[in-house]
């Protein structure tokens, strides 16, 4: 279910908007509605959103200009524009800032519904290029684990993680996580300790942990003292290296 947000100056186009449509039947899930820029931007702050729908003529901060202020902080959305009949120069230029749609007042449901499905098409799209994307680089830190790539196939690599191979020479260490059920947490620990070197097979991760034992050691006592390693999983800890033509 994708999340909406909704901005309008107006409560009763707000309210219209929540209840035109059974949101649910099309993917969609409104889960905050708001009067003003401010308080979209507040909310943004501390969630994430995958379509906007926002209101053009708005005081103080009109609609494109919120879009402009939430895209330079760098939130991540689609967005449609609703707009009136006489406010084309908006839409315009809000579909020049990629509005995916726009929507004219009075809203029409069976307008709305078009606009959402091809919003939900394309947000499944990033999905499965994203998922592509990572199928892609797993097998790219496998390779290089297994010794199969060459070194221009190494720089690119690295420069797609945004590795410094200078980094591995303070050390860099393979660790594999083996039956594991939940691999996502120890993806978020990772990320926690800014370990990006990692591909993941079935019930097994495999991490290049670059940094000192010191360092190393916390991280495997973190994944002991969450109970990320519990019950039949188990860790095993590589040799450490300090030159990535050694990382196998």
């Amino acid at each position: 279910m994708y999340s909406v947000l909704i901005i309008d100056d107006e409560y009763m186009i707000l309210k219209g908007l929540e209840k035109i449509i059974k949101w649910s039947d099309y993917g969609f899930e409104v889960v905050k509605s708001a009067r003003n820029a401010k308080q979209a931007l507040e909310y943004l702050s501390t969630n994430e959103i995958n379509l906007i729908i926002t209101d053009v003529n708005m005081p103080k901060i009109n609609g494109l200009e919120f879009v402009k202020i939430a895209k330079e902080q760098g939130h991540q959305f689609e967005f449609m524009i609703l707009s009136g009949y006489q406010e084309f120069d908006y839409v315009r230029t809000g579909l020049k800032l990629g509005a995916v749609d726009y929507i004219l007042k009075p809203i029409d449901a069976n307008a709305l519904v078009e606009a959402l499905k091809k919003v939900k098409h394309k947000l499944d799209s990033q999905i499965v290029m994203r998922q592509d994307s990572r199928t892609s680089l797993n097998l790219q830190i496998k390779k290089l684990f297994e010794n199969d790539l060459d070194k221009n196939q190494i720089v690119a690599l690295f420069h797609q993680l945004r590795i410094n191979p200078e980094l591995i020479g303070h050390g860099l260490t393979v660790i594999a996580c083996n039956r594991v059920d939940d691999t996502e947490r120890i993806d978020h620990l990772c990320d926690e300790y800014g370990q990006v070197l990692k591909f993941s097979q079935g019930r097994v991760i495999d991490i290049g942990f670059i940094g000192g034992r010191g360092k190393l050691l916390k991280f495997v006592r973190e994944l002991e003292d969450r109970q990320i390693i519990t019950g039949e999983s188990f860790i095993t800890v590589g040799e450490t290296v300090y030159d990535w033509n050694n990382i196998s």
